[in-house]
């Protein structure tokens, strides 16, 4: 019970700290504004002050344009990067559409060769020479 108070207790300061807080900031500026509009006179300039500092001030203005303008760069250069991405595909495309079945020719004409011997699952079984042969037809043909 003496842990339940004092966590009450605690919450009601809190309460009243937020409640002061309140009163300073917002409650008094308006109250002195209020006297000031009664009275007539110069007021209308200090509320008029008073609206301007309620406002952002020019350093967080000026921070948000340095982030909108890195923003905007970054973007920029997402943008270029994925058109360079873009023509990277494109190009790979184009490669895999001409080499590769010029390789499957290549590998088709290397074991039509009667020389080759299969294995029982009627798989090639390739010498050494045909393998280097088969390896340099595939290096020419993609580095052409």
């Amino acid at each position: 019970m003496n842990e339940a108070f004092q966590a009450s207790y605690k919450r009601t300061e809190d309460v009243i700290k937020i409640l002061r807080n309140i009163e300073t900031n917002k409650i008094d500026p308006m109250l002195h504004a209020l006297d000031g509009v009664a009275k007539g006179g110069g007021t209308r300039q200090e509320i008029a002050e008073k609206e301007e500092e309620d406002g952002p001030s020019e350093m967080e203005i000026y921070r948000l344009v340095q982030i909108n303008e890195q923003q905007e760069t970054l973007i920029r250069q997402k943008t270029e990067e994925i058109s360079r991405l873009k023509e990277a595909i494109a190009n790979l495309e184009k490669v895999n559409s001409t080499i590769v079945p010029e390789l499957i020719d290549l590998v088709e004409e290397l074991l039509s060769d009667k020389i080759l011997e299969k294995d029982s699952n009627q798989n090639y079984i390739l010498t050494k020479e045909h393998r280097t042969q088969l390896f340099e037809k595939i290096r020419r043909k993609a580095y052409v």
